[in-house]
């Protein structure tokens, strides 16, 4: 019997789980100098932001504590004086010499104590800029630094990405917002929910594949940059009259199914067809909801009505011997 119904269809993809690329940081240096100590000394260690990365000597940041604590003292000094414009610029002075230290990354509780000692540090401790996983590393113990050098990459894994590619022909039920299910093929009883938060505007040409971002929290991080994960997208196809696939003969050029107009006979009725899935088809025209369809044999009965087979003839009627032929028979 022809159902209405709604059909909804399973989207699957491999997902690859990758870094989420607005969560990387790349120290570099601003100065010249040289690394006396280093605290970020592997890839892989995990680091804490504010924390000691290394201690690096530079002779320009020796005689930029210089210029701080010379600037300092002057407007100490004309703190004093009777005229506006003296003690204002003697504060510029000291606010421009403060400021040229921070902008070369000199930690705020380094100046703090450079204040209080009033004596120039001979090394500089430069601070890690975020929490992380040191991912990449291209700096040793004693070497050079330059102004512009990658010292190193630092990436938070606790939130990551899952990209999936889908099939060209699903591309068009794809949308940001989408709610997905992330399965691990590691842990069976283990899913996640997540969303499409984003879709990539090129198609791979050589895969014929469109790929979805998704974003996901990464507590503990479990989720690993390089593991492959299931992904699962649950598409509504929409209301309509719902049949076996197994009902519908295609041939290519048009769509048939066999009606049962009245107990023991079926007529072919050509029909407009929607999505499939599950095993289940939509009916766009030709079949209403409640008429009863052939969902077996199909193929014998499209033989029999195409050869248009006559009921046996009585025992009264003129029957040929057996083997011998018959004139009036058609043959197609």
């Amino acid at each position: 019997v022809a159902t209405a119904g709604r059909l909804e269809r399973t989207l699957r993809a491999a997902g690859t789980v990758v870094p989420d690329e607005r969560r990387l940081v790349r120290a570099q240096s601003k100065i010249s100098g040289w690394v006396e100590r280093l605290d970020v000394n592997a890839t892989g260690l995990y680091v804490k932001k504010g924390a000691p990365a290394m201690a690096i000597y530079s002779p320009a940041l020796l005689s930029a504590q210089s210029d701080y604590l010379l600037a300092r003292d002057a407007a100490n000094r004309f703190a004093g004086s009777q005229l506006p414009e003296v003690r204002r610029g003697g504060q510029e002075l000291l606010i421009a010499a403060r400021r040229r230290l921070e902008l070369l990354d000199v930690p705020e509780n380094f100046i703090i104590e450079l204040d209080r000692t009033r004596t120039p540090q001979r090394t500089v401790d430069l601070l890690v800029p975020a929490n992380g996983f040191v991912s990449a590393k291209s700096v040793v113990l004693g070497q050079e630094v330059t102004p512009g050098m990658e010292l190193y990459t630092v990436t938070d894994l606790s939130s990551v990405w899952v990209e999936a590619a889908f099939f060209e022909s699903e591309a068009r039920w794809l949308a940001v917002g989408q709610a997905a299910t992330i399965r691990l093929p590691f842990d069976a009883g283990r899913s996640l929910a997540a969303k499409v938060s984003y879709l990539y505007p090129t198609l791979d040409a050589a895969a014929r594949t469109l790929t979805a971002r998704f974003e996901l929290p990464n507590p503990g991080f479990a989720l690993r940059p390089g593991m492959f994960v299931d992904v699962e997208l649950g598409i509504d196809l929409g209301e309509g009259v719902l049949l076996p696939t197994s009902a519908v003969l295609d041939s290519g050029l048009r769509k048939t199914v066999f009606v049962e107009t009245s107990p023991g006979r079926l007529e072919p009725r050509d029909v407009e067809t929607g999505e499939a899935s599950g095993g289940r088809i939509q009916i766009v025209r030709g079949v209403a909801a409640g008429e009863r369809v052939a969902v077996r044999a199909n193929f014998l009965l499209d033989a029999e009505s195409r050869l248009g087979i006559a009921p046996a003839p009585a025992a009264s009627d003129n029957v040929p011997a057996a083997g011998a032929a018959d004139p009036h028979r058609e043959h197609r």
